[in-house]
């Protein structure tokens, strides 16, 4: 906590003085404390353990906006991570640098570069974090990026070894409300020889009728996934609301090395839930050729609780296959202050063991916001 004072202290002191420098400064954040019930699952691994896990860990993040009167600015944010309480001291003390990056505008396009979040689509690339340089243009209904970024920095300033993506980005905008991403990247591995490749991925979505359709194809040459062949992954999904009921289904696909992000997918199947256990099916794709088809239904049940309910499918090819079963419950407790409840079981069937555990796992969470 001492930790936490201290940086805001310093925010706020930095605040004063950009102030003074005829800036327009602002401060958000976030704020957390989860509870975890989890039953040892190892998928494989021996010898097994077969017990059961009970922890607790939080996390603080302080956002901080800054625009210059010229029009340029700084996003950044904060992250200071007490980690899994009960744990080594070294996880508990981490004050790290999320991210951090500065915006120019020069005519009608923004040069963005630093630390930043790379954010393409939630089922090729979500929520990572590169150093970058971004260009960018955009109307009202076109966007064009242009990224130079690096994967993996390796070696020095005289043996630069390292991972570099150069990406174009472009979202296009359409009449009815339909939309369309299309990234294409070329990589260059300093690192490994014969390890360059292109990789990309093409979405649309709109609506037709009351029904809500999204549809996306991704492709990685087989240089970048390290498989004999080229990586190949797709979904297509479907919602529709019916008052305070909301149903969506989703099927698709990853092979020969493509796996969907960590942030794609349902609760324990992927999805990046707070209860999502490690193993074959933490990303669609990630264990191997991986087939899934799921549902998902939401109510809400008045202003303040909404109910998620998923059931859903997923086989992966000579490893076995999984029935998911699992809920989520969200209440708002007052402006800022919100309680999630998350529960789930993956029935698993596996194909390479006999008495393979099936993972359940349970959290609550209470996450303010400021």
């Amino acid at each position: 906590m001492k930790k936490v004072i201290a940086v805001a202290a310093g925010l706020m002191m930095t605040g004063a003085l950009v102030t003074t420098a005829s800036a327009a400064v602002s401060f958000s954040g976030d704020a957390r404390v989860r509870g975890y019930y989890e039953k040892d699952y190892d998928f494989g691994v021996q010898p097994r353990t077969n017990e059961k896990k009970v922890f607790t860990n939080s996390r603080y993040r302080v956002k901080v906006h800054a625009d210059a009167a010229g029009g340029a600015y700084v996003r950044s944010r904060i992250k200071i991570s007490d980690g899994t309480h009960g744990t080594v001291p070294s996880s508990k003390t981490d004050v790290v640098t999320d991210y951090m990056y500065l915006g120019i505008p020069i005519g009608p396009v923004t040069i963005e570069g630093g630390r930043m979040p790379a954010n393409l689509t939630l089922f090729y690339l979500w929520d990572r974090r590169y150093d970058m340089v971004i260009g960018k243009w955009a109307n009202d209904m076109t966007s064009i990026q242009v990224w130079y970024n690096k994967l993996v920095e390796s070696g020095d300033l005289i043996d630069d070894n390292d991972v570099t993506g150069y990406y174009a980005f472009l979202q296009q905008k359409f009449a009815g409300d339909f939309g369309l991403d299309v990234a294409a990247a070329y990589v260059v591995n300093d690192v490994v020889d014969n390890s360059d490749g292109f990789t990309g991925t093409v979405q649309i979505g709109g609506p037709a009728g009351p029904v809500s359709l999204t549809a996306a194809l991704a492709y990685t040459e087989e240089e970048l996934t390290g498989t004999p062949d080229d990586g190949y992954g797709g979904y297509i999904q479907a919602g529709m609301d019916f008052g305070a009921t909301s149903v969506s289904l989703n099927a698709g696909w990853a092979q020969d090395g493509f796996a969907a992000d960590d942030d794609f997918g349902f609760i324990m199947m992927g999805g990046a839930s707070s209860i999502t256990p490690a193993g074959p099916f933490e990303t669609l794709g990630g264990g191997g050729d991986t087939t899934w088809f799921g549902g998902t239904v939401g109510f809400k049940a008045s202003e303040a609780l909404s109910l998620t309910g998923i059931l859903a499918y997923g086989t992966i090819d000579d490893v076995g296959d999984a029935f998911e079963i699992s809920g989520r419950a969200k209440y708002i407790i007052s402006d800022g202050l919100v309680a999630q409840w998350d529960i789930g079981y993956l029935n698993w069937d596996s194909d390479t063991s006999d008495d393979e555990e099936s993972p359940f796992g349970t959290a609550l969470t209470f996450e303010i916001s400021f």
